[in-house]
């Protein structure tokens, strides 16, 4: 039985892979608080402050997994394009929209987009990426599953490295008429997926895959990133994004040794399940562009108060509390789902 057919008897949350699901949404919250909010070091950044600078890159090549760690998940479960979830999806999008357009209107007594505006506050925002990249991916799972069930070991081995290739030389040398565009699309979450759904049919029992090495290769190819980050921005060389973005083969290492770490754990906890099934709420809020700028604030007074050494550590405090806040705030969303049926 494969990773598909496993999900399909799943009645109950994995405490595990929830708590995956929060670590990564914290690193959400920590890669919009570095250089989302804070700024890019520059060249003269690690020639003026070079230990410092340093570090604070390091603690943002910890973060830069949190959209791949969600991804890798879709796939070691298994999504299945089923009403109730593109009903699931899109209720959690409009929800927050709605509703934080209503809370701006109360608090400040006034609209704050003209119609243009509002059709781009719901629509085509760039970010709410996440949210259309993932339907792409919900639309296109069925044909992506059907190629795993079918796949042998040696075929789904040969596609990932094809694909992850590309994507890196794409990455590389801006290789035109592959839309990978740095890991923000529907392209770059089917190699993830498929990486994923790979891990549990054929990886999750090997020796090799176990906490410590999990662990191990996060941090190392975190770290490694981070150094050729840096060695790429001295020289002065503009393709540094192959190393700060979602699809750095190194952000793909790293991000498949969180998901072997949490796989390998083994506990059970309400309050865990319960933070997970509100971590897409975070995210929601968090970028909304009528709370961004609040957040992106906050964000520079703590980078300001904070850095430099316990920036990292920290940091974690005040987000693992607004993270709290938020998952309690969703719960209006949750309430309202279960009075609509």
């Amino acid at each position: 039985m494969n990773n598909l057919d496993k999900s399909s008897k799943l009645s109950v949350r994995w405490s595990n892979m929830e708590a995956m699901r929060v670590f990564a949404m914290l690193m959400v919250l920590c890669v919009h608080a570095g250089f989302f909010a804070c700024g890019v070091p520059r060249a003269a950044d690690f020639h003026a402050r070079p230990f410092l600078t340093s570090y604070y890159t390091f603690t943002e090549s910890l973060a830069m997994v949190c959209v791949d760690c969600f991804v890798l998940l879709s796939g070691y479960f298994g999504l299945h394009a089923k009403k109730k979830h593109y009903a699931n999806l899109l209720y959690f999008f409009l929800f927050y929209k709605v509703t934080i357009l209503a809370l701006s209107i109360a608090i400040e007594r006034r609209f704050p987009f003209s119609p243009k505006e509002l059709v781009q506050y719901v629509f085509t925002l760039d970010s709410d990426w996440f949210v259309w990249a993932y339907l792409g991916l919900l639309v296109i799972s069925p044909v992506v599953n059907a190629f795993l069930r079918q796949a042998s070991r040696r075929d789904i081995t040969v596609f990932l490295a094809a694909f992850f290739g590309l994507e890196a030389l794409s990455s590389l040398l801006a290789v035109p008429g592959v839309h990978f565009e740095w890991g923000y699309s529907t392209l770059s979450f089917v190699g993830l997926y498929v990486l994923g759904a790979f891990y549990r049919q054929h990886l999750e029992n090997k020796d090799l895959a176990n906490c410590r090495n999990g662990l191990l290769l996060y941090v190392v190819t975190s770290a490694l990133n981070a150094v050729l980050f840096a060695l790429m921005v001295l020289g002065g060389i503009d393709r540094f994004g192959l190393f700060s973005s979602y699809c750095s083969p190194l952000v793909i290492l790293a991000s498949f040794g969180v998901l072997v770490f949490f796989s390998k754990l083994r506990f059970r906890s309400r309050f865990v399940n319960w933070l997970g099934a509100s971590a897409f709420a975070v995210y929601l809020i968090h970028l909304n562009p009528l709370v961004v700028g609040y957040y992106r604030d906050f964000a520079q007074m703590l980078y300001h108060h904070a850095f430099p050494w316990l920036w990292g550590p920290l940091l974690l405090l005040p987000l693992s509390a607004l993270f709290l806040l938020f998952v309690l705030f969703d719960q209006l969303r949750v309430g309202l789902k279960r009075l609509l049926g």
